[in-house]
């Protein structure tokens, strides 16, 4: 994400973490829920799309409004009710 923010940097070879999320995710077991916005500024709405093609079932991906920092507000309760259908689904299948 680093790489893609800044190109004018080196930012590969100075990031001391890496986070290959798209590769583990095929190794992730339990339910998995990604909740993003397209509005989202800072992180393209098709990296969660990634992510999501990434994961195994049972998952869900859930489309929030608002941008980086205000999708949880912007979405409000058809957020809530999602996290907590997703708990309810992700329970009865443990």
């Amino acid at each position: 994400m680093a790489a893609r923010l800044y190109p004018f940097l080196p930012v590969r070879w100075l990031c001391r973490f890496r986070y290959p999320t798209v590769d583990r995710l095929p190794l992730i077991t339990c339910p998995v829920m990604i909740a993003h916005s397209p509005d989202d500024e800072m992180i393209p709405f098709a990296m969660a799309q990634k992510l999501y093609g990434a994961a195994r079932e049972p998952k869900r991906l859930f489309s929030m409004k608002g941008s980086h920092n205000t999708g949880r507000e912007a979405t409000g309760k058809p957020f809530e009710k999602a996290v907590k259908a997703f708990l309810k689904d992700s329970l009865k299948t443990q």
